[in-house]
């Protein structure tokens, strides 16, 4: 597995791949590259920017505004707020292209929302 793993709140998020902007994980600002590309061809991001979400924020989780498959820390983000951004993209984009993203991620644990 060539994957990043981060533990944030006692909860471990970790991704499938690697991708240049890994680094991004030691400085706290990036926390995961969210969705994989469709099979038929279409950018993930690409779907998540034609909703509309970059720059969407739930709590300290953002939606890149530089890229829209990323999932960024503004600072001080909990497990909670990243997986509700995170699902949120999947329901918008759903919404607005029939497309259902499937997640680079595996959560684990159990996932409270703070922000209800």
């Amino acid at each position: 597995h060539n994957g990043v793993s981060v533990t944030l709140n006692n909860h471990t998020i970790t991704t499938s791949s690697n991708f240049p902007a890994a680094s991004g994980l030691q400085t706290n600002n990036l926390l995961y590259d969210a969705f994989r590309n469709p099979p038929d061809g279409a950018s993930a991001g690409a779907l998540v920017e034609a909703a509309g979400l970059k720059g969407f924020r739930i709590g300290a989780a953002e939606v890149s505004t530089m890229h829209a498959n990323w999932i960024l820390n503004r600072g001080g983000a909990t497990a909670a707020d990243v997986r509700a951004l995170h699902d949120h993209c999947i329901q918008v984009v759903r919404d607005a292209s029939g497309v259902t993203l499937q997640s680079e991620v595996a959560f684990v644990g159990e996932f409270k929302p703070e922000h209800a």
